[in-house]
């Protein structure tokens, strides 16, 4: 370096520098391409304004949807999407496995329901000895319903592989009673007038709203967070108020888009309460403070 530059010119070559490092970092973020996988169900709800397209990045992005949360977690363990909307069961347990994503918040608070057409089930405790089905054996809304209703000695049947199937089922009167997500819920109840819903599977013990869904991105893509985070927030705004499904569907799907910092309490109270019942659900571990941290250190697999 000439000796004779100043030390305010030197000041300003560093200003240079540092604009030009944070353009084209800027630049990268700009020309990355997000794949964004979602789940059939009220995750394609709360994310119907990116499937049209009516809200775009400033940045590419292409979507897939799936039937089934284990497709999901197969393409998570081959680290191939950006970006996974799944159960929050799911995400603990895959990080667990030394998957590395990392949560950038929760996007689903509880969408699922009891739903019978039998007309002598009128409340939760005319459950006594009957049977409920349910889809996925095992997984988050199997588990939830069993904590809600084990005390009233059901039988629980795990007879149909999707949710769609069982919607079917139930609406075509093969199945009287279920747990059922939204949107499901709907269209169970719009081909068949005698469904109803009879209760709700979407409540913690302290009262409050299960931390359903979880929105998790690559940790490599940090450095990108906010450009992700807006586009959420503005695709879920938008699905919200400009869905083509009934308003009280979309209400019933619970969507609400909430960073990380603003859920950790709901999420640790909803992780302990899974572990406390079953620990395999979430990998026989309960998420360690790192499950929260954004910092780029890659995740050790245990």
């Amino acid at each position: 370096m000439n000796k004779n530059i100043h030390f305010g010119e030197l000041i300003i070559l560093l200003l240079i520098f540092f604009s030009a490092c944070t353009t084209n970092e800027k630049k990268a973020v700009e020309q990355q391409s997000y794949n964004i996988v979602v789940l059939e169900g009220p995750t394609r709800v709360g994310f119907e304004s990116m499937l049209d397209q009516s809200v775009k990045l400033p940045v590419a992005t292409y979507s897939e949807i799936y039937d089934n949360p284990l497709q999901i977690q197969t393409l998570m363990l081959q680290n191939k999407p950006d970006v996974a909307v799944i159960p929050t069961t799911m995400a603990a347990n895959l990080y667990n496995k030394g998957v590395d994503y990392v949560p950038l918040g929760c996007a689903i608070w509880g969408n699922l329901y009891l739903v019978s057409s039998d007309s002598t089930i009128k409340t939760s405790t005319d459950l006594r000895n009957k049977e409920i089905y349910l889809f996925n054996k095992g997984l988050q809304p199997d588990l939830l319903a069993k904590i809600r209703f084990n005390p009233y000695n059901v039988k629980f049947n795990y007879k149909y592989d999707s949710h769609l199937e069982l919607a079917s089922a139930i609406a075509g009167g093969v199945v009287s009673t279920a747990v059922l997500p939204e949107p499901f819920v709907s269209r169970a109840m719009q081909a068949n007038p005698d469904i109803r819903i009879i209760d709700e599977v979407n409540f913690m013990h302290n009262g409050r709203r299960i931390p359903q869904t979880l929105i998790m991105i690559k940790r490599s893509l940090i450095p990108c967070k906010k450009v992700i985070e807006d586009y959420i927030y503005q695709v879920i705004d938008a699905s919200i108020n400009n869905n083509s499904l009934p308003a009280m569907t979309v209400k019933r799907c619970n969507i609400r888009f909430s960073p990380i910092d603003s859920c950790k309490e709901d999420i640790q109270f909803y992780l302990g309460s899974m572990y406390g019942y079953n620990p395999k659900l979430i990998g026989n571990k309960f998420p360690d403070n790192d499950f929260y941290n954004w910092t780029t250190k890659p995740v050790n697999p245990q």
